[in-house]
């Protein structure tokens, strides 16, 4: 939902600037709407329940999709993504991590 309603807009924006934007997210309806803009989106399987086990999983699959894409920013949003989001760029070294509550 964060990135349906509160980045609406922003996203192209910023690509109409040049810059690259990939989004991550639970698989949901808003990907289809980030396809159609011309967005790259990468689908992780984030929980909102506490699930150590799939939560260890999602944080090693964000690390590596982070160590692949080296990105220059990492913006998270939702307080377990977030978390899961910010412990996976710090660990692969991205320089700017942000979180909006």
């Amino acid at each position: 939902m964060s990135l349906r309603y509160l980045l609406r807009g922003q996203l192209s924006h910023f690509k109409s600037l040049g810059y690259e934007v990939i989004t991550v997210s639970a698989q949901g309806p808003e990907v289809a709407d980030l396809l159609g803009e011309g967005i790259r989106h990468k689908c992780i399987p984030f929980s909102r329940k506490i699930t150590p086990l799939k939560d260890l999983t999602c944080l090693f699959k964000l690390y590596v999709f982070f160590r692949k894409e080296r990105p220059d920013i990492v913006h998270s949003h939702t307080p377990k993504a977030g978390l899961i989001s910010m412990m996976a760029a710090y660990l692969a070294r991205v320089p700017i991590r942000l979180h909006t509550v």
